[in-house]
């Protein structure tokens, strides 16, 4: 049960990375496009 809710977490983990990151180079992208 707890290596499943640690499996769990870590995907959690990665997954709000991933997100976190395409955000973040989105923001890049923008600020590189206007200045």
């Amino acid at each position: 049960m707890r290596c499943n809710n640690d499996f769990v977490g870590i995907l959690a983990l990665s997954r709000i990375r991933l997100v976190g990151n395409f955000y973040f180079n989105a923001i890049n992208y923008d600020a590189k496009a206007f200045h």
